[in-house]
């Protein structure tokens, strides 16, 4: 369930900034927001469950809305709707367009259940299937190619020497 409400907000955020901005957002695995190949956001999710109950799902986004510049160790890698754009963004429509969007893919969760979730979140993503990526978990690192998505939430990998994979955790980076 972890995963799924993590893609929810991915969902929404993706939707949400298009929507305000106009640019052309992306989602990278399990947790970021892109914009020109950098990121916007991030999402954090914890829960609180038992084997056959939810007891609670805390869902934290962090967007970069008006910086102007980024510190000199983040240029390369991380921006803002700002810098993106070249205009300022009032808070609040942001707010606002987020917090319907996360409302529209809970309830298409709800009705529909994670297929559905899963299958929008990769039709919105560069980074779900074919993508060269590096793969960073607590044990390894190592080159793959994505390939899909499972119901779960889960990343399907194929390694270079052919064996496929899900991700449960770990980070990706695009190969380039």
């Amino acid at each position: 369930m972890r995963w799924i409400m993590t893609l929810v907000a991915g969902l929404a955020a993706h939707q949400a900034l298009s929507g305000v901005t106009g640019l052309p957002v992306d989602i990278r695995w399990p947790n970021d927001i892109l914009l020109g190949g950098k990121k916007v956001g991030g999402i954090l999710t914890e829960m609180s469950a038992e084997m056959d109950r939810l007891h609670a799902v805390i869902i934290g986004i962090g967007l970069n809305v008006n910086h102007r510049a980024m510190p000199g160790e983040l240029k390369e890698v991380a921006t803002s709707l700002r810098i993106e754009s070249g205009k300022p963004y009032a808070r609040v429509p942001v707010l606002v367009a987020l917090l319907k969007e996360l409302e529209r893919y809970y309830r298409l969760l709800l009705e529909e259940g994670s297929a559905a979730v899963t299958r929008r979140w990769a039709a919105a993503s560069s980074y779900a299937e074919g993508k060269r990526v590096k793969v960073r978990s607590n044990s390894e690192e190592y080159e793959a190619t994505t390939a899909g998505l499972e119901t779960s939430g889960a990343l399907r990998i194929r390694r270079d020497d052919g064996r496929e994979q899900s991700l449960t955790s770990g980070e990706i980076v695009e190969v380039k």
